[in-house]
């Protein structure tokens, strides 16, 4: 539990962080002086979209998966996006899948927690949602991987009373 508090935590520091030194000056990133380094490339042909990514220290690699329109599969690569093994999820179908989380799921485990939570363009109101949850493993047999189960919600209203704007989960952590 603290482990995702410390998560959540971040997740909301780094986006508070975002917002004051990008998107509420003037300034951009070159008037920061700041220097990036490319560590790698991910395989466009196969990740299109990435729309979530997570690092496993268990196994020091990165799952990757695809947004909407795609197989609904995850990838698994190097810390330098090679090595590219695609895993096609068994039972599970994703519309818009926005996120992925990593984290334990009882009995010692970890998992990988994929959701199907996004509003795809706004054609999904008063559908259900799905995250598929898939133990962590080093290698998936024959490339497939089937969920151990999947955790299905409907919103109450596909509307945000206050705002009257569309619900649209991009993230979860």
């Amino acid at each position: 539990k603290r482990d995702s508090m410390k998560k959540v935590f971040l997740v909301l520091f780094f986006t508070q962080f975002l917002l004051i030194n990008l998107g509420h000056s003037e300034s951009t990133c070159e008037d920061k002086q700041w220097s990036f380094e490319t560590l790698g490339e991910l395989d466009k042909s196969q990740i299109s979209e990435s729309s979530g990514v997570e690092y496993s220290k268990t196994y020091n690699l990165l799952y990757h998966h695809n947004d909407s329109g795609a197989d609904t599969a995850f990838f698994i690569t190097d810390l330098k996006g090679k090595s590219l093994k695609k895993v096609m999820i068994d039972g599970f179908s994703a519309i818009d899948a926005e996120d992925m989380s990593l984290g334990p799921c009882g009995n010692n485990k970890n998992c990988l927690f994929i959701g199907d939570i996004g509003l795809s363009k706004g054609s999904r109101k008063g559908v259900l949602r799905k995250i598929a949850v898939i133990e962590e493993r080093r290698f998936y047999s024959g490339e497939h991987a089937t969920p151990e189960k999947v955790i299905s919600f409907k919103f109450k209203s596909d509307m945000d009373a206050e705002s009257g704007m569309p619900i649209d989960v991009e993230s979860m952590a």
